[in-house]
Order: C-alpha cells, then sequence, then structure tokens
C-alpha cells in the first residue's frame, strides 16, 4: 500500500466502513499508518518496550473503536489521537509503578525467599522448569520491582490473570470489565519480560510460562 497517497488510503478505508467492513478498513489503517506511529510512539517514551505496549493498546483502541467512528476527521487524525491518549494512559502507568516500587520492595509477600503457603501450593502443581525461587535470584534482580512482582505472583505463586490485576491494583477493587483489561495488559507485560530475559540469558527457564 506504500504507493497510494493519504487521501487515497483515506477513500479506501471509507468505503471498507460504509459498507461495513470493519476488519478490513482496521488492517489497511494498521498496515499504512501503523509504522509512522509506531515510529511517533517510540519517538515520545524514548523506550522501545514502553512504545510497543502503547503501540499494542493503540491497536486495541482503533478495532474497537472502528465501528463506531463517525468520520468528523480522517481516519490518519484519529488514530494519532488513539496513539495519543495510548500513549498518556501508559506514561501514567509507569509513574505510578515508579511510585509504588518501594512499598512493593517492602511487601513482604514478595521477598524472593520466603516460603509458599500451603494453599497456595495446593492449588496448582509445581512448575517443572523452576525447581524453587532460589534459581530466579540474578534475574530477579535486574528487573523493576514491579516486574518481580509480576513473575513473583505467576510463576511461583501460581495465581490466574485476572488474580494477580487485583493483587497489584494498588488497593483499588476492579470491576469485571476493568479486571479484563488489566488482565490483558499484564499477560502482554509478562511476555514482554519474558521476551528481554531470553534476549539476556542462556537458559530458557521462562520458556514454558
Amino acid at each position: 500500500m506504500s504507493e497510494l497517497t493519504i487521501e487515497q488510503t483515506e477513500q479506501l478505508i471509507r468505503a471498507l466502513h460504509d459498507t461495513a467492513n470493519y476488519t478490513a478498513a482496521t488492517e489497511l489503517v494498521l498496515r499504512h499508518f501503523g509504522p509512522q506511529i509506531q515510529r511517533f510512539a517510540i519517538g515520545k517514551l524514548r523506550d522501545r518496550v514502553a512504545a510497543d505496549e502503547a503501540f499494542s493498546e493503540f491497536s486495541h483502541d482503533l478495532w474497537r473503536g472502528m465501528p463506531s467512528f463517525r468520520w468528523e476527521c480522517s481516519v490518519r487524525a484519529w488514530s494519532y489521537m488513539l496513539a495519543r491518549n495510548a500513549l498518556v494512559r501508559c506514561a501514567k502507568r509507569a509513574r505510578k509503578q515508579r511510585q509504588r516500587e518501594v512499598a512493593l520492595s517492602e511487601h513482604p509477600s514478595l521477598a524472593l525467599n520466603e516460603p509458599e503457603p500451603a494453599d497456595t501450593r495446593a492449588s496448582a502443581p509445581p512448575r517443572q522448569d523452576l525447581e524453587a525461587p532460589g534459581c530466579l535470584t540474578e534475574l530477579y534482580r535486574t528487573l523493576p520491582v514491579t516486574d518481580q512482582a509480576l513473575l513473583r505472583l505467576r510463576i511461583t505463586r501460581h495465581l490466574g490473570w485476572k488474580q494477580i490485576a487485583q493483587a497489584l491494583s494498588e488497593g483499588r477493587t476492579l470491576d469485571d470489565a476493568a479486571l479484563e483489561q488489566e488482565s490483558a495488559r499484564l499477560r502482554k507485560r509478562f511476555q514482554l519480560v519474558k521476551d528481554r530475559l531470553r534476549r539476556n540469558v542462556q537458559n530458557q527457564s521462562f520458556a514454558g510460562c
């Protein structure tokens, strides 16, 4: 689609939208405008991992919002608005994470060498690729405290994503919609953390998480 002008692309997207072919319209937006929006996110955040997370949220918002788009502006302008909103959300979350790092690091339930409660051990079989929390020590210490908590709760405590989302919600009670959204975000974050670790270590301890 690189040979198309912006105006031609807008017309194609409008034609697909007018026939309720929202999936194809969204795919065309991502294919034609996605790379420039991703560069925009990287330039704003100066962090490739955070930019990828913001772009993922932007893509989700685009898919969800396409059917209700009213063409009061160009689809390109609307896409950038969605991207900016995603960037703002990611930046706010980053600030909150920094603010709660000390509290999380001092939380006794997140101590690396703390024995597992009996009821937690009984609720899920032990992982075969992690015989004890101690094998995570060196990798664990290289991560932000919030990522340490995420790994701890998922790998060692075997909590489900909704349980993790509620545990890391800073005491707020999340409704079903918010819980689903936060669970999805944490799953993506978990995968990003695993990918980053794989690039920096030789073993494949996290491959089956």
